[in-house]
């Protein structure tokens, strides 16, 4: 039988990375900066992603990462002779998007990383009401505190009252 590691990454981790990293190079950011974005949302360190994409994905998206640069470039040649138009850029991100968007997008890893959301979400949903419960009975615990507080308060001043009247 063959071990799997409970970290390994999977094709839909994969991915995701690729097109986080490919989103920033279009938009003209760092590598470091997709991969603490990554990092966050695949509950790993921008370190890990780093390491895998430099390792394992980016030889797998030499084209894309090609193209991506140069919609980076594009971007830049329309903004510098004109102010930006928000078409011209969604036109140069989307016909290379579409391209790079075919070598990495199957249902596959849609469906994984939705499977995975949603597991997580469950998950925060069960601890929602673990934390609902405890809250509640923490609250009754306290009431409960309060009233015999509220008690002995009133207890004490009748003993006050009994000792100042037998002076």
């Amino acid at each position: 039988m063959a071990f799997k590691r409970q970290d390994s990454w999977s094709p839909g981790d994969d991915t995701l990375l690729a097109q986080t990293v490919l989103e920033h190079i279009r938009k003209g950011s760092t590598q470091l900066k997709a991969f603490e974005e990554i990092g966050g949302i695949l509950k790993r360190t921008a370190s890990a992603c780093g390491f895998r994409w430099n390792s394992f994905v980016r030889k797998q998206y030499k084209e894309a990462i090609e193209a991506a640069k140069e919609s980076r470039k594009t971007v830049k040649v329309k903004s510098n002779k004109s102010e930006p138009n928000g078409d011209a850029l969604l036109e140069a991100s989307s016909s290379n998007l579409f391209s790079i968007s075919q070598n990495t997008l199957n249902f596959e890893n849609v469906i994984h990383y939705l499977q995975q959301w949603n597991q997580e979400k469950q998950e925060q949903e069960t601890k929602f009401l673990q934390l609902t419960k405890q809250y509640q009975s923490t609250e009754k615990q306290f009431k409960e505190l309060e009233k015999e507080h509220n008690s002995l308060l009133q207890l004490l001043e009748k003993a006050s009252n009994l000792v100042s009247s037998k002076k």
